[in-house]
């Protein structure tokens, strides 16, 4: 039980060095409204839903946030992301409960 543990600990962790990757390398993407962002780290964020429940997805999202925000933003950065990242992972966990979309379209 005690190695179930710690492996999920270790992939949740491996999620969030790969969103906070994902969310660098979308920084550096051009899109027309400042401060708007096209959410490459809510691939990571789906995948965390699908695989290990949405309160996982949320701890591992509040980390990104908060972790990019300190890394590479401002307080109002951190304001924004968080509230961004809240609302997308209660629009995805919403939808995904529905069983009306598949993956591809809950990412949507």
């Amino acid at each position: 039980m005690k190695h179930k543990n710690i492996r999920t600990l270790a992939i949740l962790g491996l999620c969030c060095a790969a969103a906070m990757i994902l969310s660098y390398v979308e920084s550096f993407i051009p899109f027309g409204v400042r401060g708007l962002k096209v959410g490459l780290p809510n691939i990571v964020i789906l995948f965390i839903i699908y695989k290990s429940g949405w309160k996982a997805a949320a701890a591992v999202s509040l980390v990104r946030c908060t972790l990019t925000a300190l890394l590479f933003g401002t307080v109002m950065s951190l304001a924004y992301s968080l509230a961004g990242g809240f609302l997308s992972l209660l629009g995805m966990t919403l939808l995904k409960k529905t069983d009306l979309l598949s993956c591809v379209g809950v990412s949507v």
